[in-house]
């Protein structure tokens, strides 16, 4: 599932382009709370860090960056598609923190349970060892790749023959 792209088109309808810098932080930001919900629990701590390292920012321009976006959508955004997405909190405009909370609940809406387990890979590149420094655990590539390999086993994987041959 390409969870990048799904963010993108949601901050489009809401009318928010590529041109603010606060559009990577949003989709880099919510791909991390969706990897680990906890990250909204201290947002300055834990989330914005993460991005400013990721973008070579300080955590203040960050923090300022997405306020503008959530600024942009909810001035020029549909009204209908914000509803949509933020339900009957989307009469008022959010906080940071409120606002990556609702993108984790829409996007869980629209993936199910499939996005509340991101937290199992490390959708932030592949290191040279394939393991995610911060979670110690395999990252998607590796385990995709896993995957293709057990699936070529089995199916070139020869039968054994019955003792009578």
């Amino acid at each position: 599932m390409d969870y990048e792209n799904t963010i993108k088109n949601i901050l489009r309808q809401l009318g928010v382009g590529q041109s603010y810098q606060g559009y990577e932080y949003v989709i880099y930001g919510t791909i991390l709370v969706l990897q680990d919900k906890k990250r909204l629990e201290f947002i300055t701590k834990s989330l914005y860090p993460d991005i400013a390292s990721r973008y070579h920012t300080s955590w203040r321009c960050v923090e300022r960056n997405i306020r503008t976006v959530i600024n942009v959508a909810w001035k020029e955004g549909n009204p209908d598609f914000l509803f949509e997405v933020f339900g009957d909190k989307s009469a008022q405009k959010p906080r940071n923190a409120q606002f990556f909370e609702l993108m984790y609940e829409y996007m869980s809406s629209l993936y199910g349970e499939t996005a509340a387990t991101l937290q199992d890979f490390d959708l932030s590149g592949c290191p040279d060892n394939c393991i995610c420094l911060e979670t110690g655990r395999p990252c998607k590539r590796l385990l995709i790749l896993q995957q293709q390999i057990e699936e070529l086993k089995r199916r070139y994987e020869t039968p054994e023959l019955p003792e009578s041959f």
